[in-house]
């Protein structure tokens, strides 16, 4: 064998470049055929009991295709490896107006350096960019795609079906019809992926969601900016953990339609640190439990937000353990009036303000009636200045505690007149200048607080 023929011999094992089966990168040479052979190249066939194959190499150019690219293999087989020379000098560009412009069936392969991008034509067709599934029958494990961007495709931009142990690192998603990235277990789960630093923009749908089937997924540093669903980042499953993660709809925001940064639905989620703004409500908890949220940082500079909240849990998520610090800037609420549900732990600035069991003191300077709000705090103490009246409170959850202690300010005789809500026996007698009085009550749920203990006279 001559030098150069043994040079290319090397050159064939090591790597398979698409220009070697006719790519033509200008943007417009239909390159199906090309891709189709080329994909078929990179297989060596069983060694050792297992299938091998080639790198393959995507040189920089833009490689227009019509129809859907597509690799499986079946059973263990794995190890396909593409690389091209950068998500935004080497480009696979599909022009077919449906169907999804490259999917992966199999395990244990490399995606890195290129990006999947639609024409004008098919951006306004149907189709995914990149799909990730392996089928009903298996899972796919142990992926990894890797500076990878994908742009303007109809439908969802990275889907992935039923993964496990996948990562994926700098993927960038802009400008598609549906959600940007959707991990979703099909008819199994996915579970223990790692998304680093990956980001979804300008998308029809969620710019990244977790479906229902997502278990203990980790995602650091997630991006979602400006896409139009609802919610710009939603998580469901189980046990997922999010660090500093970043949610804004800053360029579509008006006023006309609400925006939630994140949405929390499941069961012993992790929030660590992020940042949330121009929005209407930064995190929300939907039928969340058990979770942490911890030290998010909340803000809002666009004019379109109407009266922005920065954390909301609604009725039927309990056991969660909410941790703020002073970081909100131009936020109506920073808790809205419905957090705290049972069980629920909220910290703020280091102090626990609100559970079901927790109370923390409020005084409270006269006024002529007083509306309590267990939210900032369960035990209440009241100096009078006049004649009282004591509403029920805002926002009470089922077993809440309330501990009432009235102070006779000034020359005192002043009375305590409660709502009829309040199911207890009380006594203005002894009401003189200086003298004070306890009485407990617990929320029974209907509105109506039960004495919890007999009234401490004045004394």
């Amino acid at each position: 064998m001559t030098t150069k023929a043994r040079r290319n011999a090397v050159k064939l094992v090591d790597y398979v470049s698409l220009k070697d089966f006719g790519g033509v990168g200008d943007g417009t040479t239909d390159n199906y055929a090309a891709i189709v052979a080329w994909l078929a190249a990179l297989s060596l066939g069983n060694i050792s009991g297992e299938t091998r194959f080639r790198k393959g190499y995507i040189p920089a150019g833009v490689y227009a295709y019509n129809g859907n690219i597509s690799w499986a293999t079946t059973g263990n087989a794995g190890g396909l490896n593409i690389v091209g020379d950068g998500s935004m000098d080497s480009i696979l560009y599909c022009t077919a107006t449906s169907g999804t412009a490259l999917s992966i069936a199999t395990n244990r392969f490399t995606l890195q350096g290129f990006g999947v991008y639609a024409s004008a034509a098919r951006t306004s067709g149907s189709g995914n960019g990149i799909t990730i599934d392996a089928g009903l029958a298996t899972t796919s494990f142990e992926g990894t795609l890797r500076d990878i961007q994908v742009l303007n495709q109809p439908g969802i931009g990275v889907n992935l079906v039923r993964v496990e142990h996948h990562i994926l690192e700098q993927v960038l998603v802009g400008y598609c019809g549906q959600q940007g990235i959707y991990l979703t277990g099909g008819a199994g789960s996915a579970s223990w992926n790692i998304l680093i630093n990956c980001r979804a923009q300008f998308c029809g749908g969620i710019g990244i969601e977790l479906s229902s089937s997502a278990f203990h997924n980790t995602l650091i540093h997630p991006e979602v900016l400006s896409c139009t669903a609802a919610s710009q980042m939603k998580i469901h499953g189980r046990g997922n953990i999010l660090i500093n993660a970043d949610c804004e709809a800053t360029n579509i925001i008006t006023g006309a339609t609400a925006y939630t940064g994140l949405t929390l639905i499941g069961s012993r989620h992790k929030v660590l640190g992020g940042y949330f703004g121009d929005l209407n409500t930064m995190i929300e908890l939907i039928s969340c439990i058990n979770s942490v949220v911890e030290d998010p940082t909340f803000t809002n500079g666009a004019s379109g937000v109407i009266a922005p909240v920065g954390l909301n849990e609604d009725s039927a998520s309990k056991y969660n353990r909410i941790s703020l610090t002073n970081t909100a800037t131009n936020v109506t609420a920073i808790i809205s009036p419905s957090a705290a549900q049972p069980g629920t732990v909220l910290i703020q600035d280091g102090l626990e303000v609100a559970s079901a069991l927790s109370e923390r003191i409020i005084a409270v300077a006269g006024g002529s009636a007083y509306t309590p709000n267990v939210f900032l705090g369960s035990y209440i103490v009241i100096t009078l200045d006049q004649n009282i009246t004591i509403n029920l409170p805002s926002n009470a959850r089922a077993n809440q505690k309330l501990k009432f202690r009235f102070v006779q300010g000034g020359a005192g005789g002043w009375t305590v007149t409660w709502n009829v809500g309040y199911k207890k026996t009380w006594s203005n007698v002894g009401n003189v200048a200086g003298a004070q009085s306890m009485i407990n009550f617990v929320y029974a749920g209907g509105g109506v607080h039960i004495q919890d203990s007999a009234q401490s006279p004045y004394a």
